[in-house]
Protein backbone atom coordinates (compact mmCIF):
# COMPACT_ATOMS: atom_id res chain seq x y z
CA UNK A 1 0.00 0.00 0.00
CA UNK A 2 2.97 2.52 1.15
CA UNK A 3 5.53 1.63 -1.37
CA UNK A 4 8.28 3.87 -1.21
CA UNK A 5 6.16 6.00 0.95
CA UNK A 6 7.49 3.76 3.88
CA UNK A 7 10.84 5.34 3.53
CA UNK A 8 9.97 9.06 3.67
CA UNK A 9 11.43 10.63 6.82
CA UNK A 10 7.78 11.92 8.35
CA UNK A 11 7.72 8.07 9.40
CA UNK A 12 10.67 7.72 11.27
CA UNK A 13 8.82 7.46 14.28
CA UNK A 14 6.96 4.16 13.13
CA UNK A 15 9.72 2.16 12.18
CA UNK A 16 11.57 3.06 15.60
CA UNK A 17 8.79 2.01 17.25
CA UNK A 18 8.90 -1.27 15.19
CA UNK A 19 12.46 -1.86 15.94
CA UNK A 20 12.36 -1.62 19.43
CA UNK A 21 14.06 1.75 19.33
CA UNK A 22 11.36 3.44 21.30
CA UNK A 23 10.19 2.40 24.65
CA UNK A 24 6.42 1.42 24.95
CA UNK A 25 3.99 -0.94 26.71
CA UNK A 26 2.28 -3.66 24.50
CA UNK A 27 0.23 -1.53 21.99
CA UNK A 28 -3.54 -1.41 22.45
CA UNK A 29 -5.59 -2.07 19.18
CA UNK A 30 -9.01 -0.45 18.23
CA UNK A 31 -11.10 -2.27 15.67
CA UNK A 32 -13.83 0.12 14.22
CA UNK A 33 -15.92 0.16 10.90
CA UNK A 34 -17.63 3.12 10.03
CA UNK A 35 -21.36 3.39 7.71
CA UNK A 36 -19.27 4.46 4.65
CA UNK A 37 -17.36 2.98 1.94
CA UNK A 38 -15.29 4.64 -0.30
CA UNK A 39 -12.38 3.68 -2.44
CA UNK A 40 -9.12 5.14 -0.79
CA UNK A 41 -7.10 3.99 2.11
CA UNK A 42 -5.53 6.38 4.52
CA UNK A 43 -2.41 6.04 7.32
CA UNK A 44 -1.92 9.28 9.61
CA UNK A 45 -0.55 9.54 12.86
CA UNK A 46 -1.87 11.54 16.15
CA UNK A 47 0.42 12.46 18.52
CA UNK A 48 -0.90 12.99 21.94
CA UNK A 49 0.43 14.07 25.46
CA UNK A 50 0.85 10.66 26.89
CA UNK A 51 0.39 8.38 23.78
CA UNK A 52 1.06 8.10 19.71
CA UNK A 53 -2.18 6.90 17.65
CA UNK A 54 -1.20 5.22 14.56
CA UNK A 55 -4.83 5.70 12.47
CA UNK A 56 -4.98 2.48 9.30
CA UNK A 57 -8.26 3.47 7.36
CA UNK A 58 -9.12 0.90 4.66
CA UNK A 59 -11.76 1.62 2.16
CA UNK A 60 -13.17 4.53 4.51
CA UNK A 61 -14.57 1.42 6.07
CA UNK A 62 -12.56 -0.43 8.67
CA UNK A 63 -10.36 1.35 10.97
CA UNK A 64 -7.92 0.48 12.48
CA UNK A 65 -6.02 2.54 15.65
CA UNK A 66 -2.73 1.45 17.47
CA UNK A 67 -2.11 3.16 20.37
CA UNK A 68 1.15 3.42 21.97
CA UNK A 69 1.88 4.30 25.36
CA UNK A 70 4.97 6.27 25.07
CA UNK A 71 6.78 9.60 25.57
CA UNK A 72 6.35 11.78 22.93
CA UNK A 73 9.92 13.07 23.56
CA UNK A 74 10.94 10.18 22.30
CA UNK A 75 10.07 10.19 19.10
CA UNK A 76 12.24 11.94 15.90
CA UNK A 77 9.32 13.73 14.83
CA UNK A 78 9.79 16.02 11.67
CA UNK A 79 5.31 16.50 10.90
CA UNK A 80 2.97 16.30 13.42
CA UNK A 81 0.20 14.96 11.49
CA UNK A 82 0.79 13.98 8.02
CA UNK A 83 -1.66 12.06 6.25
CA UNK A 84 -0.91 9.53 3.35
CA UNK A 85 -3.92 8.92 0.73
CA UNK A 86 -4.61 5.80 -1.45
CA UNK A 87 -7.16 6.60 -3.76
CA UNK A 88 -8.13 3.41 -5.72
CA UNK A 89 -10.70 4.92 -7.96
CA UNK A 90 -8.11 7.38 -9.25
CA UNK A 91 -5.32 5.07 -8.78
CA UNK A 92 -3.03 7.84 -7.20
CA UNK A 93 -1.26 8.42 -4.26
CA UNK A 94 -1.86 11.62 -2.55
CA UNK A 95 -0.43 13.34 0.73
CA UNK A 96 -1.38 15.94 3.08
CA UNK A 97 0.76 17.85 5.25
CA UNK A 98 -1.76 17.99 8.14
CA UNK A 99 -5.16 16.05 9.10
CA UNK A 100 -6.61 19.49 8.87
CA UNK A 101 -5.60 19.52 5.13
CA UNK A 102 -6.83 15.93 4.46
CA UNK A 103 -9.99 17.16 5.66
CA UNK A 104 -10.26 20.24 3.74
CA UNK A 105 -9.77 18.16 0.67
CA UNK A 106 -5.99 19.94 0.02
CA UNK A 107 -3.68 16.84 -1.43
CA UNK A 108 -0.20 16.75 -3.09
CA UNK A 109 0.08 13.99 -6.04
CA UNK A 110 3.15 11.75 -6.61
Amino acid sequence: MVGNLIYDNRLVFIREFIKGETKSEKPFIEYLTSQNYSPYHKIYPEFLKTEVIINTILFRWLVHKVHLKVNIKDFNILSSDFVYLEDLKNRKTLISESVEEARRGVHYGF
